[in-house]
């Protein structure tokens, strides 16, 4: 069952069209990857289905409802969370004040907030960082508080935007793990993600954007297959008839 579809989204940014005719759809408890290069629009429509930008047509159904004017935490309080390429948490706070933050989307209880934000620290294994301000955190602590931000907001549904980039080898295994036993839980994941290795073994289906455009959809073997695909990525030399 499709726990989110869109129907020919587009974005406009005066004459420059970002996003054009996006039809997309995610299972319950799938995971699903995007691809493209840089430019091809895949931040923007993360951007549009999370409602920090507003579609210029088309419809986005995420658990039933029509978000596509949705707030941000409107559509935070009916379970859909991300998290951004440019991490910026409060740096003059410790890693559980951030945390609880995102705890807040769920509860006015501080007390509940601060529960979950607890949890969603040990679940990610930074719990002895809690009291650690985040401006002294690494890069994968960084990314791992981006990710219990989001997480500590209880999502049906996690939209992750290059949660890898700039990460080592060993990192990004640490991190694929994470994703898996987020996933593992219940929650369904749609990622973005730069490293083709990593977003093909982790992805059940993906999905291929060119200059705003779905080039390709199916499996990870199907997607690097695929003639638009390779020519989008390495050009037409590369495409064999």
């Amino acid at each position: 069952m499709a726990i989110l579809k869109t129907e020919k989204i587009i974005k406009k940014f005066g004459g420059l069209v970002a996003v054009k005719n996006m039809d997309f759809e995610v299972n319950e408890k799938e995971i699903v990857g995007i691809i493209g290069a840089n430019g091809a629009g895949k931040t923007t429509f993360f951007n549009c289905i999370s409602g920090n930008l507003e579609p210029t047509s088309g419809r986005i159904i995420f658990d039933g409802h029509n978000i596509t004017k949705y707030k941000p935490y409107q559509i935070a309080k009916l379970g859909l969370a991300r998290t951004f390429q440019v991490v910026k948490p409060f740096a003059n706070k410790t890693v559980l004040y951030n945390v609880t933050v995102g705890a807040f989307v769920k509860t006015q209880h501080k007390k509940d907030a601060i529960e979950k934000a607890e949890e969603t620290i040990n679940f990610l294994n930074i719990y002895e960082k809690k009291n650690v301000l985040a401006k002294n955190l690494t890069l994968p602590e960084r990314k791992r508080l981006e990710l219990a931000r989001a997480l500590a907001t209880r999502p049906k549904l996690l939209l992750l935007d290059e949660v890898m980039a700039g990460l080592r080898p060993d990192e990004i295994k640490d991190m694929l793990k994470i994703i898996e036993k987020i996933n593992n839980h219940g929650v369904t994941i749609v990622i973005i993600e730069h490293i083709m290795q990593v977003i093909m073994s982790v992805s059940k289906r993906i999905y291929a954007m060119n200059f705003g455009e779905k080039i390709a959809c199916g499996t990870p073997e199907e997607v690097a297959k695929n003639k638009n695909v390779i020519k989008a990525y390495l050009g037409d030399e590369y495409v064999i008839s």
